[in-house]
């Protein structure tokens, strides 16, 4: 969904997953093509195990940590959980006039910069540090915050990375499914009907059920449809089955048979 909103909305930008080598090989590989179905280009990055009493609880989650050292002027990262709505995301790479990385606040209770959506100039430098800080048992957010100097970072307006209870009042240009909740793309039937209906998950976005619905709506128009896990897709039918929403589906002009079979767009883009 990600790799879908980005094709839209920032059309010639080179877009590549960072994918961790960690579980079943196969699970790798089926998600490998799922991605690039969607047309990412995929790199596939070491695992990390830090140290830590559980060190399986952070499998998968150090990939972005390999934007610090890519060969790339500038790179702009975000989380697998976001979800772009506005060209505005374009403006992240602008960010980076006079300093080396942006982030916006985190709204929660830990007081640094959210790392879910970052802009950045790859730096070997940085990169050492917060791959020291990880390996010492920090999470990848609090690691990145350390190796910054808080001069080093722009705070970027909270419209790009609507999260947490940050969602009430404001148009967001990328919104972010934070938290242990489910995410609203879960290949599950009882979620999946209070994100049609618009209803925020728990643990989710506190304030922000109406991206959950706009969300559930994307996924099911033309656009999306057909590139989604068959898991998913089945379940999906399974809730638009249900006749109040076919209904108001049906006026904003979706149609799952069409979405299914729809053409892959030929494209060039990676990130």
């Amino acid at each position: 969904m990600l790799g879908l909103s980005l094709r839209q909305h920032a059309p010639g930008v080179p877009r590549i997953a960072l994918l961790e080598r960690t579980g079943l090989a196969e699970d790798v590989a089926q998600l490998r093509l799922l991605l690039e179905r969607a047309r990412w280009q995929v790199w596939l990055v070491p695992a990390r195990r830090v140290r830590s009493s559980m060190p399986w609880y952070y499998d998968g989650i150090f990939a972005k940590i390999e934007v610090f050292r890519m060969p790339l002027e500038k790179v702009v990262y975000l989380d697998a959980d976001t979800w772009v709505r506005s060209p505005e995301v374009l403006q992240l790479f602008e960010a980076l006039r006079d300093r080396p990385l942006a982030m916006t606040r985190d709204i929660n209770s830990w007081k640094g910069h959210q790392a879910g959506v970052l802009a950045v100039r790859p730096s070997p430098a940085h990169f050492r540090s917060i791959e020291t800080h990880v390996m010492a048992g920090e999470n990848d957010q609090r690691a990145i915050n350390n190796a910054y100097n808080r001069t080093e970072i722009h705070t970027l307006p909270r419209r790009f990375n609507m999260h947490g209870s940050a969602a009430a009042d404001i148009d967001a240009v990328v919104v972010h499914f934070t938290g242990y909740a489910v995410k609203p793309s879960a290949p599950r039937v009882d979620l999946l009907r209070k994100v049609s209906s618009g209803e925020a998950l728990d643990g989710g976005l506190e304030s922000g059920g109406a991206y959950y619905g706009e969300y559930f709506r994307a996924m099911i128009g033309p656009a999306c449809f057909g590139y989604l896990s068959q898991a998913l897709q089945v379940r999906l039918h399974q809730v638009v089955r249900n006749t109040s929403f076919v209904r108001a589906s049906s006026l904003l002009g979706y149609r799952l048979t069409r979405a299914s079979s729809a053409a892959q767009p030929q494209n060039k883009h990676n990130i």
